[in-house]
């Protein structure tokens, strides 16, 4: 595992960039419906969790709530042996996830997607997505020249084969066996169905699972694999969700995990979450085209005020004039501001290079800085100390007494 601590770095005022919201569900089921609103002690319950999760306290002038807090913290009991988790979107800070998991897991990080869980002889760990894009066109030429990072997509079995594989042998496990998995990639297709996709943008989801072993340890490894394509660009990626136990109990843990994968419900709230988000970028979009529309009406306005003033002959031949003079002005101009901003992309990426940095920006603040280059990923504490890794499921907080004590640094090339 290569990676490396360094000290505090010094950031200026960032420049954000969204990326799309990935949903990591496993399996088909139906949903279980949810609690009538008009019900007082769901209400209760579910108010309990929420403050929780958010460490916020609980409304004043309820007493009622009060007995519901121990029991939010632990996990709700839901079934026979089950505990019902609420797990939180880490972007819009709601409810995202409703899943049981066996009642002897000891669960953890539930405000966000990437939740781990322990028991004896039992490690089950969430990784974060390696996202990667690419871009295809004439528009890919001008993306290389400008250094971007770019990676071509790769099948499921070749991330498996060339990503995954190697490292989980380093680590001295023999592989058992690997197959897809159709109920996990029908479920997280049923699930990513209900988001709002703006656009021509076209999602699809696989999950593969590969078992290894090595003396009495086995390990079942999920590769849970995401692609978007849109006009013009592909954004990809893959996670990793591993459970580690001792033989006697891996079968039965393995299923208990499946099953919890295959019956977790979408909160309404992390689902109504995106889709205001999604709806509002498509709201300033058509405001912008509004814009543009009225101008282009006043603009036209003015000239066939100005037509009307002059013979026909005269004012078709201004006409003309004009629309090519325009076109040119715009042919020039954009020509000059694509050049202009690739060669400053490479003078950037030259400067990096050089020094042997990259630009990254800060999770906590979101300002943006430089790190040492050469690693995948970085991971960032609030004194502004950094590690950079190699390996996507190296996580830092599971070795640590703090929940989120690291961050991962978003990076740019």
């Amino acid at each position: 595992m290569d990676r490396q601590t360094h000290p505090k770095m010094t950031l200026p005022k960032p420049i954000f960039l969204v990326a799309p919201l990935l949903l990591l569900a496993c399996g088909a089921a139906e949903q279980e419906p949810m609690a009538n609103a008009g019900d007082h002690q769901d209400y209760n319950a579910l108010a309990a969790r929420v403050a929780a999760a958010t460490g916020q306290p609980l409304p004043e002038g309820d007493p009622a709530l009060a007995g519901s807090m121990d029991a939010a913290q632990a996990g709700t009991p839901a079934a026979k042996g089950l505990r019902r988790y609420t797990v939180y979107s880490e972007q819009y800070k709601v409810p995202s996830t409703y899943i049981e998991l066996p009642a002897h897991w000891q669960v953890s990080g539930l405000e966000t997607s990437y939740w781990s869980a322990t028991a004896p002889g039992l490690e089950v760990r969430n990784n974060r997505y390696a996202m990667f894009k690419d871009v295809t066109g004439q528009m890919r030429q001008f993306s290389l020249m400008a250094g971007e990072n770019l990676r071509a997509p790769m099948a499921p079995e070749q991330v498996f084969q060339q990503d995954i594989a190697p490292k989980v042998r380093a680590e001295g496990y023999e592989l058992v066996e690997v197959k897809p998995m159709p109920d996990l990639t029908r479920k997280g297709m049923e699930d990513i169905s209900k988001l709002r996709m703006s656009g021509n943008v076209r999602p699809a989801l696989q999950t593969l699972m590969s078992v290894w072993k090595k003396g009495d340890q086995r390990r079942a490894l999920f590769l849970n694999w995401m692609r978007m394509d849109g006009e013009g660009f592909v954004i990809w990626g893959y996670g990793v969700s591993t459970l580690d136990a001792t033989a006697n109990i891996f079968e039965t843990e393995k299923n208990s995990l499946i099953q919890s994968s295959l019956t977790a419900q979408s909160a309404p709230e992390g689902i109504a979450a995106q889709h205001r988000d999604a709806e509002m970028k498509e709201h300033q979009g058509r405001m912008q085209a509004q814009q543009q529309q009225m101008q282009n009406q006043q603009s036209w306005a003015a000239h066939n005020q100005r037509m009307q003033a002059n013979q026909a002959a005269f004012n078709a031949q201004q006409a003309a004039h004009n629309d090519m003079v325009n076109s040119v002005n715009n042919s020039i101009m954009g020509g000059y501001n694509s050049t202009m901003g690739s060669m400053d992309r490479m003078q950037n990426a030259t400067i990096n290079g050089i020094r042997g940095e990259q630009d990254a920006y800060n999770p906590y603040s979101g300002e943006a800085g430089k790190v040492q280059s050469g690693y995948d990923n970085y991971w960032m504490n609030r004194d502004g100390q950094y590690i950079g890794t190699n390996d996507v499921m190296y996580d830092p907080n599971m070795n640590s007494d703090q929940t989120d004590q690291w961050r991962q640094v978003p990076t740019q090339p």
